[in-house]
């Protein structure tokens, strides 16, 4: 929340170091901010703390690395990290940061973990309702003819 006035910028990276700016916000709104320019399309909400960027269009050239900054303009900007890296997988363009790989995956394998075990109890618990209700069997209870 120290920089919600701030403007944000998404940069590319060179292989020099030096950064080129693709799009930067240019209002200081403590709700929403939003900038495009061709393919990017930069947002920023301060009353969460995120900034977000969709780039379209993908294309082989934009492989590379890339960093949300905060725009302080009388000094340097701010470099918000991870830094993201896009790189090229098997025909597909895949951003990724290099720190979070590893969280990625123990996300994923507790997700599907969790979710595994979420479904084993509720069908125990399902099953043992029925058991301790009496109708284990519901096909067996309607085939027995109604004395009425």
């Amino acid at each position: 929340m120290l920089y919600e006035s701030s403007l944000k910028a998404w940069q590319r990276v060179g292989s020099q170091g030096s950064a080129e700016t693709l799009v930067r916000t240019n209002t200081r709104n403590t709700d929403r901010n939003v900038a495009r320019v061709g393919r990017y399309f930069l947002e920023d909400d301060p009353t969460i703390a995120v900034v977000s960027v969709t780039v379209t269009e993908l294309q082989r050239q934009d492989l590379g690395l890339y960093q949300c900054v905060i725009d302080l303009s009388s000094r340097s900007p701010l470099v918000l990290l991870p830094r993201i890296r896009l790189v090229q997988c098997e025909d597909l363009l895949l951003a990724f940061d290099h720190s979070n790989l590893l969280m990625l995956a123990i996300v994923l394998t507790c997700g599907f973990v969790l979710n595994k075990g979420l479904v084993s109890s509720v069908l125990f618990l399902l099953l043992r309702k029925s058991w301790v209700s009496g109708e284990a069997n519901p096909a067996k209870q309607q085939s027995q003819p109604s004395r009425s």
